[in-house]
């Protein structure tokens, strides 16, 4: 069978594949008391209580995202009668006039503690240095913790090249003061890392960035009508998009039409609404969100059912519409595969080329991701007596080159 052939009949199989709609369920359990990431592919990658911090960290070391745990009543003021000189005369008399602050809906850049910055070099809570490319923190805060503890609250600064934090908080009343001294490196393949103020622990809560496309939790969204209110939603991982399609036949529509974009709150909160005559919630039987994922691949995601705080269960269907490679199966010198058609192995070979960062990765028809391995060597013999026969797509990353091409396990 020659490649053309193989080609072919790889990508009508997926496309008859992609039409396949698949029902699936997540559940914030009674109260929604957890968060739930999710794999459009692979599905529930990780549940967790959220309940447990109160402010986390952007890991990068050019992050400066220090976001609050909304969703759970935690509350962060400005404190608006001084700098951090402040700390030792810290009052709170006519805090519940002070703005509250809150993540924004936007980006997971833009944390709560991020919303008077003006822009570079003034980001918030901190002010750019020029000279140390650190920031330097120049406000104060009030925060109620979850326990609804009310503390004061200084990021004093961020190394940005070392990536380490330090901050220092203390009851109101200026007991239990506290430094942290934060090394966030350790968790550079997470979005953030956790701490709680109550317990002084610090919280690995995130599964890897690249393992997950969406979020279901609780947190704090504007309303249509103003002001802010705690919501139950799904909120996107970086580099994943997202487009809405309403008012719509959900089986007909073409994803195409749409555009997409990295708005966290796209899918939001607003699919579903409380009915005042039933006392149910339900979910818009017209719309559709098309949601791009970390690989590229492009599913249709709609809502069929929202119980409630009494047990938290969300229903849906999936399905693949745009599978990675479909259109981009390509021949290469880059390196060989072979046997093609393979038994219970394959050889990759990349002789004269340099490796960097690379790997590989096979999917299956649903586009399900099914195997995946850093290459170091410039020969490697992959084995596959584990998987079942039939086509896959074997894609090929060697620094920001990717290559993918199709596969016959016999």
């Amino acid at each position: 069978m020659n490649k053309l052939i193989l080609s072919l009949i790889l990508f009508f199989a997926i496309s008859i594949a992609s039409f396949a709609s698949t029902k699936d369920s997540v559940s914030y359990t009674a109260g929604y008391a957890n968060d739930v990431y999710y794999s459009m592919s692979t599905g529930v990658v990780k549940t967790i209580p959220r309940a447990t911090w109160d402010i986390a960290f952007g890991t990068s070391n050019m992050s400066s995202s220090i976001i609050i745990n909304d969703g759970s009543g935690v509350e962060l003021y400005t404190y608006p009668t001084s700098d951090t000189s402040g700390w030792n005369s810290f009052d709170t008399t006519g805090y519940s006039s002070w703005t509250a602050m809150y993540n924004s809906e936007i980006s997971w850049e833009e944390g709560a503690f991020s919303q008077n910055a003006s822009g570079h070099p003034d980001y918030g809570w901190a002010n750019y240095n020029s000279v140390t490319h650190n920031l330097v923190g120049d406000s104060l805060f009030l925060i109620k913790t979850i326990n609804g503890d009310f503390k004061k609250l200084w990021i004093i600064s961020k190394q940005s090249a070392a990536n380490i934090y330090t901050y220092r908080f203390a009851d109101v009343d200026g007991s239990n003061d506290t430094t942290v001294v934060f090394d966030v490196n350790a968790y550079t393949s997470k979005n953030f890392v956790y701490y709680s103020l109550d317990t002084r622990q610090i919280l690995d809560r995130d599964p890897d960035t690249d393992s997950w496309d969406i979020l279901f939790t609780k947190y704090v969204g504007a309303q249509p009508q103003g002001g802010f209110y705690p919501v139950t939603g799904v909120l996107s991982n970086n580099n994943v998009e997202v487009a809405t399609a309403t008012l719509i036949d959900t089986s007909l529509v073409n994803w195409s039409d749409y555009t997409m974009t990295d708005n966290k709150a796209n899918i939001g909160w607003d699919w579903k609404s409380f009915n005042m005559s039933t006392f149910t919630y339900e979910v818009a039987d017209s719309q559709a969100y098309f949601v791009q994922d970390i690989f590229g691949d492009v599913y249709k995601l709609i809502f069929t059912g929202f119980v409630g705080s009494s047990n938290g269960n969300v229903y849906f269907t999936k399905s693949l519409l745009s599978n990675v490679g479909i259109n981009n199966i390509t021949k290469t010198n880059e390196f060989a595969v072979y046997p093609n058609p393979a038994e219970n192995y394959i050889q990759l070979d990349f002789t004269g080329n340099t490796l960097s960062n690379a790997s590989v990765t096979l999917y299956d028809l649903s586009g399900k991701m099914v195997f995946t391995k850093a290459i170091h060597d410039s020969s490697e013999r992959l084995n596959l007596s584990e998987f079942n026969s039939g086509f896959y797509l074997l894609q090929i990353q060697n620094n920001a080159q990717i290559y993918t091409q199709s596969l016959i396990i016999k």
